[in-house]
């Protein structure tokens, strides 16, 4: 949705600049095609390119860092066709702020991607866990998984706390990532153990019997940083009851 809203505002820019395909291709250096099927909303745009057409008008598209914050303030919008409720108010929007949902986890290589937000959670900002916490992100257990079950089920969604991964004592639940590049990410308890001037990084499941425990060496599989395997703390979960 973000990407459609992107094309969107370009396609609008390009209207109110009132100039001719023709010299719109040569300002920007884009082909005079992708800029005629930009202007009839007809597919998708290359992202170099409508970086060009956004430098043109003078806008600049910028995404965060690795490790900024993600959570976002929220407006509260009413209702205008069925109110919201006769005579009631809405809640203070200060008390709320939005979460990016990024995709699923689960006890495999799941897919995870902070470039591709999916949707947002609502959070209350006040609730213990979360006071004072901002740089969060949302999962959801994938279909299927069942690597921490009874506690989360396929369906639930997990807010992760991307200040926090450090594993302080063993069995804090973490979203956690397998040595490589590509990897995805996982829910799972978390224990570390020095060993033979290494640390030893233990991945393990309530659900032990079907997913056993899997263990890394923090140098040799990681590069000895930590946030390498482990992208935060999980602080809280909601319930998907529909199976229930």
């Amino acid at each position: 949705m973000e990407k459609m809203g992107i094309l969107h505002d370009a396609k609008d820019g390009v209207a109110r600049q009132g100039m001719k395909q023709e010299a719109l291709a040569e300002k920007t250096g884009v082909s005079q095609s992708a800029i005629s099927r930009l202007l009839k909303g007809q597919g998708s745009m290359r992202a170099d390119n409508l970086a060009k057409i956004l430098d043109f008008m003078g806008a600049k598209l910028t995404f965060p860092d690795e490790r900024s914050e993600l959570a976002k303030d929220v407006r509260w919008v009413d209702a205008k066709i069925v109110p919201a409720g006769s005579g009631q108010n809405l809640p203070p929007q200060e008390d709320y702020f939005a979460v990016p949902l990024v995709g699923e986890v689960g006890a495999g290589p799941g897919v995870m991607s902070t470039g591709l937000i999916r949707s947002w959670v609502l959070v209350y900002r006040h609730q213990h866990a979360i006071q004072f916490r901002r740089n969060l992100l949302a999962v959801e257990i994938e279909k299927g998984s069942t690597s921490m079950i009874p506690l989360l089920r396929p369906g639930d969604i997990v807010l992760v706390n991307r200040d926090d991964f450090t594993p302080d004592k063993p069995g804090g639940i973490f979203l956690v990532r397998e040595p490589g590049q590509d990897s995805g990410a996982m829910v799972k308890r978390v224990a570390t153990k020095q060993r033979n001037g290494d640390t030893l990084v233990t991945f393990y499941s309530d659900n032990a019997a079907e997913n056993p425990p899997t263990s890394y060496s923090l140098g040799a599989d990681y590069g000895g940083v930590i946030s390498n395997a482990i992208v935060g703390r999980c602080i809280w979960s909601w319930s998907d009851l529909s199976g229930k």
